[in-house]
C-alpha cells in the first residue's frame, strides 16, 4: 500500500475524530513533508483538507438522516462547539446545519472517500537517479493551491515572451518548473524558469532562485505535457514508492529538454524529485 493509500485509510479509521498531519504521515511511513507534497500531487487536495472535508461530509448525512441536536453532531465529530461548526459547516457546504437538518433533500457538495483504484496509472519511460547542483535558476512565479492547475499553463504563456532573453541564461538550458515553498496545505510556489550561468542578477517581474546540490530520483515521461498532473501522481503515488525513498526537503522540478516541442506539447518531459540516498 502506498502511503497515500495508508493516509486516506487512516483518515477513515480515525474518523469522526480530527486528525495531525504528523500523525498521519507516522502512520504512513513517511515524513510529513514527504506526505503533504506527494498527498496535494496526487488527490488534489491536502491531507487536512480532505480530512476535515470528510468529517464535515459525515456529519451532513448524520443531519440529513434525522440527527436532531446539532451540537452532539458537531461534539462527536471534533468540533468543540456550535459555533466552531458552523462556521467550518457553512465555509464547505454554503449552507448551515440547520439548513441541512431541516432540508434533508438539499445538495450538498460532499466529500466522498478518495478511491485510490481510480488514479492514474502512467509508467515512466524511463528512470534513474542524479546528483545534481548547486545551480540557479530565473522566471516567473505563481502560488499553486491543491485543485487549481490552470495558474501553471498561464504561468508559462507568460514567461514565453522572456525564454531566450534572461540575463545570464545558460545557452543549452531547457524550461524548468520548480516546485518550492509547499505548505502543510498542499499549496506550493511553482515558478517557470531556465538555469542561469554565475551569479547574473535579475529585475523584476523576474525573480532568480539558487538550488543546493541535491540527490534525484529521475522519472522520463514520453506523453504529452497535458498528462503532467497524472504523471506527478503516478510519480508520487506508484512509482517513488516502490524506490523506498523518502522525499528530502528540497525543491522538486519537471525538466523539459530539447525534445520537448512547446508548439505541440509533444515530446516528453523529466520530473526530478530529491530523495533520500541509499
Amino acid at each position: 500500500m502506498t502511503p497515500v493509500a495508508k493516509a486516506i485509510w487512516f483518515i477513515e479509521a480515525k474518523a469522526p475524530a480530527a486528525v495531525t498531519l504528523s500523525d498521519v504521515a507516522a502512520f504512513a511511513g513517511v515524513t510529513p513533508h514527504h506526505l503533504a507534497h506527494a498527498f496535494a500531487r496526487v488527490t488534489g487536495q491536502s491531507v487536512i483538507g480532505y480530512a476535515r472535508r470528510r468529517r464535515l461530509s459525515m456529519a451532513a448525512n448524520a443531519l440529513q438522516q434525522g440527527a436532531t441536536d446539532i451540537l452532539t453532531v458537531a461534539l462527536d465529530h471534533g468540533y468543540a462547539s456550535h459555533e466552531a461548526f458552523t462556521r467550518a459547516f457553512r465555509a464547505a457546504f454554503d449552507a448551515t446545519p440547520e439548513a441541512a437538518r431541516a432540508a434533508p433533500e438539499i445538495t450538498l457538495n460532499l466529500q466522498e472517500r478518495i478511491d485510490m483504484t481510480a488514479m492514474p496509472n502512467l509508467t515512466p519511460t524511463a528512470q534513474r537517479y542524479e546528483t545534481y547542483g548547486p545551480f540557479s535558476v530565473a522566471g516567473l512565479w505563481v502560488r499553486v493551491a491543491p485543485g487549481a492547475p490552470n495558474e501553471v499553463p498561464q504561468l508559462w504563456q507568460r514567461f514565453g515572451a522572456y525564454m531566450g532573453h534572461v540575463p545570464g541564461q545558460r545557452p543549452d538550458s531547457g524550461a524548468i518548473g520548480l516546485c518550492t515553498h509547499s505548505e502543510p496545505d498542499g499549496s506550493f510556489r511553482y515558478t517557470a524558469t531556465v538555469e542561469m550561468i554565475g551569479a547574473t542578477d535579475v529585475d523584476a517581474p523576474l525573480c532568480r532562485l539558487d538550488i543546493a546540490k541535491a540527490h534525484y530520483a529521475v522519472f522520463y515521461f514520453d506523453i504529452h505535457i497535458a498528462q503532467v498532473a497524472a504523471a506527478w501522481a503516478a510519480v508520487m503515488n506508484n512509482a517513488l514508492p516502490a524506490l523506498g525513498r523518502n522525499i528530502a526537503p528540497a525543491p522538486c522540478f519537471e525538466y523539459y529538454d530539447a525534445r520537448f516541442d512547446p508548439a505541440t506539447g509533444n515530446g516528453g518531459f523529466e520530473i526530478w524529485v530529491p530523495v533520500s540516498e541509499a
